[in-house]
Order: C-alpha cells, then sequence, then structure tokens
C-alpha cells in the first residue's frame, strides 16, 4: 500500500458535493475532506474512517454510497467541442 504521486480529478456539482459532505460530517462551518483515488479508480471520502475501513479502501473491497465519490465511466462520452493548441501557441478549435 502506498501514495502515488499523480493528479485525479473528482467532477461532482457543488449542491451533490455539499449534500454528500453534510451526510458524512453534518453541517459543520469548516470542512475537513480526505479524498482517495485508489488504483481500481475508486474515489472515496476518507476523513474519520478507522484503519479497518481504509485497509479496505486499499483493498477495493470497501462499500459505503455515500462516501463513493467515484464518476461514472465516461469512456464512452465523445466530446461536443475539442480544442487543440498550435504551433503558434494559439488555441484553436
Amino acid at each position: 500500500m502506498g501514495f502515488d504521486q499523480n493528479m485525479d480529478f473528482v467532477v461532482i456539482k457543488p449542491s451533490d458535493l455539499l449534500a454528500k459532505l453534510d451526510t458524512i460530517h453534518g453541517k459543520a462551518k469548516t470542512i475537513q475532506s480526505y479524498l482517495w483515488v485508489t488504483e481500481a479508480k475508486r474515489c472515496w471520502e476518507a476523513r474519520g474512517l478507522n484503519h479497518q475501513d481504509q485497509t479496505r479502501i486499499a483493498q477495493d473491497e470497501y462499500t459505503n454510497d455515500v462516501r463513493d465519490f467515484s464518476s461514472p465511466d465516461f469512456s464512452s462520452v465523445r466530446p461536443t467541442c475539442t480544442w487543440r493548441c498550435s504551433e503558434s501557441k494559439n488555441w484553436e478549435r
């Protein structure tokens, strides 16, 4: 078990994010959140979990709908507009 230095993105509507975090942490004025992304491409809110549940996350054995921030599979979605950078460093559509 270890951590890669990769950058992952979580895409979620702000209202859905707040609803999930309120359910997990209560309606706190300040929220501290630990989102973990696993090698299996699952994303979990891990703050406050015990060691046993953290290990289950790492082993891809954990389940909890409220703490699951995993995105659906977007691999079949095609962009409606693509952008590329020309050699002159101007953005073109």
